[in-house]
């Protein structure tokens, strides 16, 4: 048996908060196998078994709560702070078909461990 889930995922802004919303869309089963004494598929039970599965986990579907993570800033490491920069910013942008995570960056005069340069 196979479980498939989807959801959807959104970036949302409280003030100068942001957090990554994922919202449950689809929880299914699928390739449910089910064999009689001689090893052969029974298919009417297979498709009685998910489609029960199936309408239960709609049900528990409804009944999830979409959950926020906090985005927060990353902290520089103090290697690339001894080249300059260190990360600044955050971010998820949803583009056509994909996901693109990056951080930006900021100008860094004074590491705050020189040691490690």
């Amino acid at each position: 048996m196979g479980i498939t889930f989807k959801g959807k995922l959104l970036v949302k802004e409280q003030g100068s908060r942001k957090y990554l919303v994922v919202m449950p869309k689809v929880l299914e089963a699928t390739g449910v196998k089910v064999f009689d004494e001689q090893g052969e598929s029974v298919v009417v039970e297979e498709m009685l078994i998910t489609s029960a599965i199936n309408v239960n986990a709609e049900k528990l579907l409804g009944m999830i709560q979409p959950y926020e993570i906090p985005m927060k800033n990353p902290k520089s490491p103090a290697e690339m702070e001894c080249l300059g920069f260190g990360l600044k910013e955050f971010f998820v942008e949803f583009k056509k078909g994909y996901v693109e995570l990056g951080c930006t960056y900021k100008t860094i005069k004074q590491p705050r461990n020189p040691e490690v340069c």
